[in-house]
C-alpha cells in the first residue's frame, strides 16, 4: 500500500530536491543516502522508492556524477588526479582511480593523456 504522502508531484519534487543536493554536496566524502534524505526531508526509504521508480540508485547516481565531473576537472593539467578525485567527494586515490577505470576503461592519468591529445 502507498503511503498518503506518496503522489507523483511529491515524488517528482523529492527527486529534483535529492539531484539538487547531491550536485551542491558532490565534493563532500562519505555522501550517504541518509545524509541526503535528511536534508531533503524524507525518509531513505522514500528516497530509495523515488530513485527505484526511475530505475536508478542513490549511489549510482552520485558515483555518475562524480565521475562526470572528474571527467571536466581532468582536463585541468593544474590540478593533480588526487586534487581532482578530492573534488569529486572521493575519499582516497585508489578509490577513485578503481571507479573511473570501471567506468571508462581506462585509469584517470590515460584519460587525461588521451583528452589532451584529442584537443590538439
Amino acid at each position: 500500500a502507498r503511503r498518503i504522502d506518496a503522489s507523483p508531484e511529491r515524488d517528482a519534487y523529492l527527486f529534483h530536491a535529492a539531484c539538487r543536493y547531491i550536485e551542491m554536496q558532490l565534493d563532500t566524502p562519505g555522501m550517504t543516502a541518509e545524509r541526503v534524505a535528511h536534508a531533503i526531508c524524507c525518509s531513505r526509504t522514500q528516497l530509495y522508492r523515488v530513485f527505484a521508480e526511475r530505475e536508478l540508485s542513490v549511489a549510482a547516481h552520485v558515483r555518475d556524477l562524480r565521475l562526470s565531473r572528474s571527467r571536466i576537472l581532468l582536463r585541468n593539467a593544474a590540478m593533480s588526479v588526487g586534487d581532482v578525485a578530492h573534488y569529486c567527494g572521493y575519499g582516497d586515490l585508489p578509490a577513485f582511480s578503481k571507479a573511473f577505470k570501471q567506468r571508462f576503461g581506462m585509469s584517470p592519468g590515460e584519460w587525461r593523456r588521451t583528452s589532451q591529445v584529442l584537443r590538439v
